[in-house]
């Protein structure tokens, strides 16, 4: 069966989970390929702002855990004052990668509580959170007393960093307010909207898998269906949506 509005569909499926007492961290919502579910998810949240979703590899800021910008960005867009160790563990991390990874010298003095305080000084200092954002790395940079044009890999890390943000804004018409951008950072108990393999290993209750189907001719086949079918196995549901959607947006 076909479902000309995809989206409609999966948040039909995820209000009736709900209804059945299913927690939104227990959802799982699935396509191939990134790319496939920028559109998805924005639907998704328009159909159901009263859902939590979690949807990091979709943001604006790809994640890269290993990236110290991403690092900053994860401190200023994630809850406030809520999950302290992990913050304070953070920001341990960003430091040990700016003094080990990049070979340079900080002060002895410098403390994750330092990074965290240079952070949270530029939370909402403007509408638009991709401002928010270069402002608190060079705030960080300049407690570290870090000159980033005069470091080529840093300067070299930063200009990359933003290019991506802004292609995959203007690609995906991403939205870049502030508390646009601090949802993909939010609440863990949320429905986790993802790629198969960035959810790979992981459990959840129910499995709704999109954009598994690719045209041939005119008959669908279905994409590793055995292999997939044995990594969810454990999953309560494994729901299959097939929409010419996808098809569409291969196309393009």
């Amino acid at each position: 069966m076909y479902y000309t509005d995809l989206a409609s569909k999966i948040a039909e499926l995820i209000k009736a989970e709900i209804g059945k007492g299913i927690k939104a961290e227990e959802i799982c919502v699935i396509a191939p390929q990134w790319f496939m579910l920028f559109d998805l998810s924005g639907k998704l949240r328009l159909l159901l702002p009263d859902v939590p979703f979690g949807a990091p590899d979709i943001s604006p800021i790809k994640y890269d855990p290993m990236n110290p910008l991403f690092l900053i960005a994860k401190l200023l867009f994630m809850p406030a004052g809520k999950n302290v160790r992990l913050r304070k563990r953070i920001a341990t991390e960003f430091i040990s990668i700016i003094r080990d990874d990049f070979r340079i010298m900080l002060s002895d003095d410098i403390q994750s509580y330092d990074v965290l305080s240079a952070v949270n000084c530029c939370r909402h200092i403007d509408a638009d959170g991709i401002i928010c954002l270069s402002v608190a790395i060079q705030k960080v940079f300049e407690l570290l007393n870090i000159c980033v044009s005069k470091e080529s890999s840093l300067s070299e890390l930063k200009a990359s960093f933003f290019d991506e943000i802004c292609s995959r804004v203007k690609r995906y018409s991403l939205a870049t307010d502030f508390e646009s951008i601090s949802k993909y950072f939010g609440d863990k108990n949320a429905v986790i909207i993802s790629t198969l393999h960035g959810v790979k290993g992981e459990e959840y209750t129910t499995v709704i898998a999109a954009g598994l189907f690719i045209m041939t001719g005119q008959s669908p086949s279905l994409l590793g269906m055995d292999e997939m079918l044995q990594e969810w196995k454990g999953a309560d549901q494994f729901i299959i949506v097939k929409d010419t959607w996808f098809k569409k947006l291969m196309a393009e």
